[in-house]
């Protein structure tokens, strides 16, 4: 697999500096220079219509793994086009399964597009393509899915101190008053792990604007 074209425009790398890099579940050791965490939003032209696309860019990373010290993937919600089309699940799911096979850690989140809303916000098949024991998770809310979830990875530097990072990921505007539950796992999770440097994507978090829940209450 060569290089598309269209790769530079559907990856973001935050680079930053570390020895060595120790996952629960995939030890990863790394020369001392730069790590790269991807991410992929808004798969769902993918899934429905560009499958092709979405195998390039996982089989990309799997590629540059190495060259680029890619350590995590984010896939940061609308997975899917339509909730209701299995198909459109099970290619995602063999596009982030190319991870699996070369060890990268990664971690999904349901956007709009992959929840049912009928009374009330369902996520039917996302829990079925995606359970805790595909994702693995070091902690997740509600428990037994990763609807909310993070990962906790540890970082010796050049000083040869270590750098904890907690990469939490966060649903798509809960329900009320399901948000508040959410909001104080959140609070929970980083509280514990208050000494680690926390990453959190979600899907949307709300404007600046005041009383944009997401992003008020995070930053409080």
């Amino acid at each position: 697999h060569t290089l598309p074209s269209f790769i530079p425009d559907m990856y973001l790398v935050l680079p930053m500096l570390y020895l060595s890099v120790a996952w629960p579940a995939h030890p990863v050791k790394v020369p001392g220079k730069q790590f790269s965490i991807v991410a992929l939003p808004d798969t769902q032209d993918y899934t429905a219509w560009h499958r092709d696309i979405f195998e390039e860019q996982t089989w990309w990373i799997c590629e540059c793994q190495q060259r680029e010290n890619i350590l995590f993937v984010s896939q940061l919600g609308d997975i899917v086009y339509r909730e209701n089309k299995d198909n459109q699940w099970r290619a995602a799911q063999s596009a982030l399964d190319t991870l699996e096979e070369c060890s990268i850690p990664y971690a999904v989140l349901p956007g709009n597009h992959d929840e049912v809303v009928d009374g009330g916000t369902y996520y039917h098949r996302y829990d079925e393509y995606f359970p805790v024991s595909a994702l693995k998770p070091d902690g997740s809310y509600p428990n037994g899915t990763t609807h909310n979830s993070y990962h906790l990875f540890t970082i010796g530097n050049v000083h040869g101190f270590l750098v904890h990072y907690l990469f939490m990921q966060l649903e798509y505007l809960p329900d009320a008053p399901d948000i508040s539950a959410v909001m104080d796992w959140a609070d929970s999770v980083l509280t514990t792990y208050s000494t680690y440097n926390a990453i959190i994507s979600t899907h949307y978090a709300g404007g600046d604007c005041p009383g944009s829940s997401i992003t008020t209450q995070i930053r409080t």
